[in-house]
């Protein structure tokens, strides 16, 4: 019971799209579970349903799925406005929290009928292109002005001052991991055997299976490596593709017989936190081969387990990985050059364990979740108290 004359705690409204758990999904529940409870209380509102709700139900949080639209039906479009408006009344909330760019329109909308702030938190460049009814919804969002805006990536920033004009207070936090979460508790045999991995150099990728995060070009460099004793494997650790690239999971499973890789090439599909921290205790090295990321908190989380790690030069993996000396960047889709600097992992062991501890330090110093979460809550503070700097 909350003492009389006590400060309730202030009503977030977390609004997500997917009902799956991705990389802004995970940093949705970094903070959600990071919030101070004394001061904030999260609801969580999702477009789709899925296991983020689940995990959230699970945990004992309040997570509502809103009813289904189609953006080229107004009617819809109007249920759903009108759902999220009746959970921001009866939930009491204070402040609209959306999480990723395809939210902002909804909460800001939503928002503004009941005189709420809204958080823009965005972790893609800038996309204005598309059907003239996606123009329609870009060209009505970037005339809206956010109480605050928080850049998720390096990616955005320059792209929603240059998209948006009225875009008002910002500031970047980029995502975090626990340190000690990653490592502590991790078991390597564990993860060989729960996934049937031999006691042989594996590389790890994790992500989505999508073309955009270049399984692909990893599957073809470990071909190109070669069968040296004892043979490295591949583990790819990721759900299937969502309302694209539905056939890339045969692609590469193709792919790898055409090779002769069947035998060493593991997919284990979507993994709970814990068995992602086995994974990545066994691993030899973290290799993130994307073609496209804003991001990559899978590369932050190799770092801190340790892991040397082999990056291309997206703009997400780059830039986490700067000044880190952390491991290799190589070109986007080139296989060759991915190869070479997995090939290195396996030939200069002492390297690769001196390029683990560094990249461990520098997450350490960069990307703590409960500093970002703390940062999270700052904003919250400034805007429920504008004229409070932040």
């Amino acid at each position: 019971m909350v003492p009389r004359g006590a400060m309730q705690p202030r009503g977030v409204l977390f609004l997500n799209t997917e009902g799956v758990i991705g990389g802004q999904e995970m940093v949705l529940l970094d903070i959600v579970r990071g919030l101070d409870p004394s001061r904030y209380r999260a609801v969580i509102a999702s477009l789709l349903p899925g296991p983020l709700t689940d995990v959230l139900v699970a945990e004992g949080r309040k997570a509502v799925v809103l009813p289904p639209h189609r953006l080229r039906k107004p009617a819809t479009l109007l249920g759903t406005l009108l759902a999220l408006g009746r959970v921001l009344r009866d939930e009491r909330i204070d402040i609209v929290h959306c999480n990723g760019d395809s939210l902002l329109f909804y909460g800001a909308v939503a928002g503004a009928l009941r005189r709420l702030p809204c958080v823009w938190h965005v972790y893609e460049p800038v996309v204005s292109g598309g059907r003239a009814y996606e123009r329609f919804f870009y060209e009505t969002q970037r005339r809206l002005r956010p109480a605050w805006t928080i850049f998720g990536t390096a990616a955005v920033e320059e792209s929603y001052l240059r998209s948006y004009p009225r875009l008002g207070p910002h500031t970047p936090i980029m995502p975090g991991v626990d340190i000690d979460a990653v490592t502590q508790g991790a078991d390597a045999e564990r993860a060989r055997r729960r996934f049937g991995l031999p006691p042989s150099p594996l590389f790890l990728v994790i992500g989505r299976l999508q073309r955009s995060k270049g399984q692909r070009q990893a599957i073809e460099a470990l071909a190109a490596l070669g069968a040296p004793e004892p043979a490295p494997h591949l583990v790819l650790c990721g759900g299937p593709p969502i309302r694209t690239d539905e056939d890339y999971p045969q692609e590469l499973a193709a792919l790898a017989r055409s090779l002769g890789l069947e035998s060493r090439v593991h997919f284990v599909g979507t993994v709970s936190e814990s068995e992602k921290f086995d994974l990545l205790s066994a691993a030899s090295a973290l290799v993130h081969p994307a073609l496209r990321e804003a991001f990559g908190i899978a590369v932050i989380e190799g770092m801190a387990a340790g892991k040397p790690i082999v990056v291309t030069d997206a703009v997400g993996p780059k830039s986490i990985f700067a000044g880190s000396e952390a491991g290799e960047i190589v070109a986007r889709g080139d296989v060759a050059a991915l190869t070479a600097a997995m090939a290195r992992v396996l030939t200069e062991p002492e390297r690769a364990r001196q390029m683990g501890e560094r990249g461990r330090a520098h997450v350490r110093a960069r990307y703590d979740k409960a500093s970002m979460v703390r940062r999270v809550e700052g904003v919250y503070e400034s805007v429920l108290a504008p004229r409070r700097a932040f």
